[in-house]
Parts: C-alpha cells; structure tokens; sequence
C-alpha cells in the first residue's frame, strides 16, 4: 500500500517518538561539518518544500526555517558532528532525529519520509583554516573571499607569515604574499571542508575549515 508523504510540518510534529527509532547513531569524533548557509530543499516526493538558513559557530547552529509549515517554521537551533546534525524548534518542543551532513548535502528520514537538502549558493573560503603540512609545520589561514579574489593572513609559516592573495574558481585555490612579487602556490585542491595539494619544495599540505 503506498503512503502519501506529509508536508515537513506534520513529520516534525510527530517526531518525539521517533527520534529514538530514526537516529543515524552516534556522530563521528572530529572536526564539526561545515553547514552554515542557506539551504533548499524539501521531500523527495516534492510533497514540502523549505528553506533553512543556519549560523554555524563550532559544533553549534541556529538559525531560521521557512516553509515547513506554521507548527515549525521560525527559529531553530541544534547541533552538528562530523557527519550529521540534530536541530530543533529554538523552544526544544520538536527535535528531529540524527539527519546526515555533510558541507553540501542534508538528508535522511522524517517519519520515514526521504528528505533532502542542499545548498542554495555556492560555499565560499571565508573563514578559519587550520592544518599542516606533511613535513609537521602547523599552520593557521584565515581568508576572505569577494568574487574569484581572495585575501587574508597565514601565520605558522615562518618567514611568509602575513598578509596573504589569490584567487579561486570554486575548486582550486592559488595564494600568495600580498603586495610582493613573489610566486604564486601550486593550485591547491578546494572543497568546502579542505584545502590540500603539493606546494613547491615537494611538500605537502592539509588544511581543514573551523566552523
């Protein structure tokens, strides 16, 4: 017998009994995904269709939900792992099960029902980066991007700590010392949790975001 979806206003309002059933498990240890954004999306079955924006400050969010219906819509709060995340209407009375997350997908069971979200606009690099390279050196990248240009600082580096430029298309990232003539890094791989590639004097290196 096929059951109709329900829009995600009903799903949310049953689902204190669920939560226990539904869950994903237990997150992973680590550093938090990287959810914060706008996000859209809905069921699967196209039966409700949301918007999301959340704030992310470590392995905390907040934010707004808009189109789940009136029960839910307003603001949330909730909390975010390695590989999922748990929100709530901001009062606690509703909270759904562990949902998977990853930095551009959402996704798991309402009550059954599929439910599916992604990024409404691209990610950018702004932000915190933290890592290192394979030869043990600790370094810390804080960057600001405003279209393909890109600026900010590198410190742990040794004598190239400073001021920073480059320029990105979405999945490279090359970088630089602002304002001298000296030459660019390799393009370095770019996805929205990392920033890792081989740099010149045959190293390598490994940057994670901090939420």
């Amino acid at each position: 017998m096929h059951r109709s979806a329900l829009p995600l206003g009903l799903l949310l309002a049953t689902l204190a009994g669920c939560a226990s059933t539904e869950s994903t498990g237990g997150g992973k240890p680590g550093t938090p995904a990287y959810v914060g954004g706008t996000w859209m999306g809905g069921t699967t079955t196209g039966a409700s269709t949301f918007v999301m924006v959340l704030k992310q400050t470590g392995n905390k969010v907040s934010g707004t939900l808009t189109g789940a219906g009136p029960n839910v819509d307003g603001p949330i709060e909730g909390s975010v792992d390695s590989n999922s995340i748990q929100l709530s209407t901001q009062s606690g009375y509703r909270e759904t099960p562990l949902l998977r997350a990853s930095c551009e997908r959402i996704s798991g069971l309402l009550s059954g029902t599929a439910v599916d979200m992604r990024r409404a606009t691209p990610y950018t690099v702004d932000g915190t980066w933290m890592g290192s390279t394979a030869r043990g050196t600790k370094i810390v990248v804080v960057l600001q991007q405003m279209g393909s240009s890109v600026t900010g600082t590198l410190t742990g580096a040794g004598p190239v700590d400073g001021p920073i430029e480059g320029t990105t298309d979405g999945k490279t990232i090359k970088l630089k010392e602002r304002g001298r003539d000296s030459r660019s890094t390799p393009e370095l791989k770019l996805t929205c949790e990392e920033i890792s590639g081989p740099l010149y004097d045959g190293s390598t290196v490994s940057l994670r975001r901090i939420p």
